[in-house]
């Protein structure tokens, strides 16, 4: 086994993507291997939408992981943004039976009292402790231990799916009998990976603009204070041009990766041509019509930053990655409809080195970054070696055993699936050998193996199994019913 070879899935709306790769003890990763197959409608929104087709398109991934990289796949970790996940406050009080000096226990306890309050229909997937008033005073508390009081009011800030993304994601590994370690939120994990403490302590926002969805985090004090999805991404633009312009869905795209402005004011000749299908368009049409499906995602995502109350206090401004930052001129039209955002820096790479094994597999243009930061987290290995490591320590006599093995059978047919077909066959006589070995256990039953423990989100799988049955099937609105208050606008006139 190797040491860090870790895999990553990201579950995109766009694309379903994949890396095999190594983070060294100098903080320095390589990339062993990397492919990306388009979702093709199986994931929409950041969540899975059809599972059988979505369970396909991994299982060809891996296969592709696999064949560049050299290695056997064993088990991923999964990376997405899902369009339910939000983040929720609460709060938890003790009140002691005279004045206390509070102790880790105590604050453990609040904490644990937290966890174990119930969400109607989702999972939480982390809490941020994020202050503690005590004995009602002005005076907050990031930390309350050793202070003494009577009365102490924690206030938690938690990260919440609905219990049935979590249900999708399990079934399509499943049928794609794909272990899963772990899985991350893409923009949790890209946080970590990119903002320095001095971002997080003065306050900015990190924004991933995908094609499905914008989701929003912000930061302030050193901690996540905020988290938003919004079901409106970079694919509405290319919808509005293909619509509008009456040309095919891949010509729109291609113009709004070509010609993409977010404002038209820019220093491009507005009214150069261009022909498609022998009709005249203009620069100046493909850019309006972008501005005003872009003005009506950037309004939105003005309104939860308002709804944050931290807009006034971003003082380390934005940072801004995913396909659909790619926009020219979206620095301009950030600052011109988000309130109070002076500097917007645009991610597009990691700040550390990264090593790609083959240079065509960098994109450069920030829709990477969350399956690095997965590798820059240095977790349990997934994957084993499977070149010939060792035959430069064969001795003479063993080297002359070696056969090399027909790639053809008399009958013109691959030897390679003749062999895997005997290997298998194999392998199903030694498991049936075994279980028969097994009965003539005094109990007369195959002993039971503990399973190897996974991480939090895993557990989170295991329990939505147990929802399933409980929970109806229902649509999903764009926005949760509880997001009323959430002031999204939409434009209607890019609609018609």
């Amino acid at each position: 086994m190797e040491e860090n070879l870790i895999a990553a899935i990201e579950l995109g709306s766009s694309a379903i993507s994949g890396i095999v790769g190594q983070k060294f003890t100098n903080g320095e990763m390589k990339v062993l291997a990397y492919a990306s197959i388009p979702s093709e409608s199986a994931i929409r929104h950041g969540v899975v939408y059809n599972s059988e087709k979505a369970a396909s398109i991994i299982v060809e991934l891996i296969e592709k992981l696999k064949s560049l990289s050299g290695c056997e796949i064993n088990m991923v970790y999964v990376t997405h943004n899902g369009k339910s996940l939000r983040s929720s406050v609460s709060e938890v009080e003790t009140v002691f039976d005279a004045i206390k000096v509070v102790e880790d226990i105590d604050t453990d306890k609040m904490l644990q009292e937290c966890e174990e309050q119930q969400i109607e229909g989702k999972s939480r997937l982390f809490i941020y402790p994020q202050e503690f008033t005590l004995d009602n005073k002005q005076t907050k508390e990031k930390d309350p231990v050793g202070v003494s009081c009577t009365t102490l009011k924690g206030r938690y800030l938690s990260v919440v799916v609905n219990s049935k993304v979590i249900e999708d994601v399990q079934r399509t590994f499943d049928r794609a009998s794909t272990p899963v370690e772990d899985c991350f939120l893409s923009i949790v994990g890209v946080a970590d990976y990119l903002l320095d403490e001095t971002d997080r302590q003065q306050g900015c926002a990190l924004v991933d603009f995908g094609a499905d969805t914008t989701t929003l985090a912000i930061y302030k004090n050193g901690i996540l204070k905020y988290l938003r999805v919004l079901p409106i991404g970079s694919s509405l633009i290319t919808s509005d041009l293909a619509t509008m312009l009456r040309i095919t869905y891949s010509e729109a795209e291609n113009l709004k990766r070509t010609y993409g402005l977010a404002s038209l004011n820019s220093s491009q000749d507005l009214n150069e041509t261009i022909f498609i299908n022998s009709r005249k368009i203009t620069v100046k049409e493909i850019a309006a019509i972008i501005e005003a499906r872009n003005e009506e995602i950037l309004r939105n995502l003005d309104a939860q930053i308002k709804n944050s109350g931290l807009g006034d206090l971003l003082y380390a401004g934005m940072y801004v990655i995913g396909g659909g930052s790619n926009l020219r001129q979206l620095s301009k039209a950030i600052q011109k409809s988000v309130d109070n955002i002076g500097n917007v820096h645009f991610i597009k790479e990691p700040a550390n080195s990264v090593d790609w094994v083959e240079s065509k597999w960098m994109k450069n243009d920030g829709t990477q970054l969350s399956l690095l930061s997965i590798l820059n987290l240095e977790r349990e290995n997934c994957c084993t070696k499977i070149i010939f490591d060792e035959i430069d320590h064969l001795s003479p006599t063993e080297e002359g055993n070696l056969q090399q093995q027909s790639l053809f059978t008399e009958d013109g047919q691959s030897a390679q699936e003749e062999r895997d077909r005997i290997e298998a066959a194999k392998k199903v006589a030694e498991q049936i050998q075994k279980q028969n070995e097994a009965k003539v256990t005094e109990t007369g039953e195959e002993p039971v193996r503990e399973s190897k423990k996974t991480g939090y989100f895993k557990g989170l799988f295991s329990s939505a199994r147990n929802l399933v049955e409980k929970l109806a099937d229902k649509t999903e609105n764009f926005f949760d019913e509880d997001q009323n208050t959430d002031n999204v606008q939409e434009n209607d006139d890019t609609n018609k």
